[in-house]
């Protein structure tokens, strides 16, 4: 990702969320990451789909970086002006301030 070659990225990143299957800072990390890969490539719908999976690896979590992973992926699907971005924001918004109650 780093280096802008996040299509080279993904298929890297997809093995690691199934490597740290059980840890769920860890998916969280990956999954965002994933999700930013996508936006970065132009498939929108799969970043959308791995921001819902992080939201709900984070929600047990009470992790002030897990929270921020999610809302950076957030900024980028926004940045993209995807119909399911507002919908993603509300899912995180939601579930990650129940985690903080």
């Amino acid at each position: 990702m780093s280096t802008g070659r996040a299509a080279e990225a993904v298929p890297h990143l997809r093995r690691a969320v199934g490597e740290v299957e059980g840890f769920p800072r860890d998916q969280v990390l990956y999954l965002t990451r994933l999700g930013t890969a996508h936006v970065d490539t132009g498939e929108i719908d799969q970043a959308v789909e791995h921001g819902h999976q992080a939201i709900a690896c984070a929600a047990p979590l009470d992790s002030g970086t897990a929270r921020a992973n999610i809302q950076i992926l957030c900024r980028h699907v926004q940045a993209t002006g995807h119909r399911a971005a507002a919908d993603l924001a509300d899912h995180a918004r939601s579930a990650l301030v129940t985690a903080q109650a």
